[in-house]
């Protein structure tokens, strides 16, 4: 039992820094959330977790969605337009000069 709590408290601690990480260099475009952009991605992928699929947003990419609940990332060259609505997609933009 205390060693289960000691993860939720490790696990919690990995979360709250992945997200300060990504802040550093991204930004959450919150209208975009739960919406994908209809066009195909640079890339299109499973990762394990948020900080990974920020990671995957290297040269080339500068806006990356990635759901929650099925750990899906994808990756795009240009911020867009043209979405449709579906659920659990939360939008990143890079952010030049932080």
């Amino acid at each position: 039992m205390v060693l289960d709590f000691h993860r939720l408290i490790v696990t919690l601690t990995i979360v709250a820094l992945s997200e300060a990480l990504i802040s550093r260099h991204f930004e959450s475009v919150s209208h975009l959330n739960d919406k994908l952009y209809i066009a195909d991605p640079l890339k299109a992928t499973e990762t394990d977790s948020l900080i990974s699929c920020a990671m995957l947003c290297g040269e080339g990419c500068i806006v990356f969605s990635f759901n929650h609940e099925t750990m899906k990332c994808r990756l795009y060259s240009s911020v867009w337009s043209s979405t449709t609505n579906v659920t659990g997609w939360n939008t990143y933009m890079y952010e030049m000069g932080k």
